[in-house]
């Protein structure tokens, strides 16, 4: 099983500190390619997010913000079927500690003309 309790979880990476940073030094100084070390870890978390299940943990709903790019506001803008600006301001605000998770996109008030 998987660590979800975010406490434990912070509890843990203050642990690891030194190691995880370690890590990372030691990443930066290998000759493997930027792309080579995100395939690996796009693999790992498909083998570890498929263990999860989100409706019972949701803890990146509640603590992460999403990263958007251009075209994934224009998406949703047109999904949502509203300006680009509602999702940037949308996109911009940090997350609102909650005990549920998020299960919409929340709707802006402005609307495309």
């Amino acid at each position: 099983m998987f660590e979800t309790n975010l406490a434990r979880i912070k509890e843990l990476a203050q642990q690891k500190e030194k190691e995880n940073g370690d890590f990372r030094t030691y990443l930066k100084g290998c000759d493997i390619e930027p792309e080579a070390v995100d395939a690996i870890v796009h693999r790992l978390y498909a083998q570890v997010s498929s263990k999860i299940d989100c409706r019972q943990c949701a803890n990146c709903c509640r603590e992460l913000a999403a990263a958007l790019g251009r075209e994934d506001i224009e998406r949703l803008a047109r999904a949502e079927q509203v300006a680009d600006a509602a999702i940037e301001e949308l996109a911009s605000q940090p997350p609102v500690a909650s005990d549920k998770p998020a299960t919409k996109l929340p709707r802006p008030r402005s609307r495309k003309p």
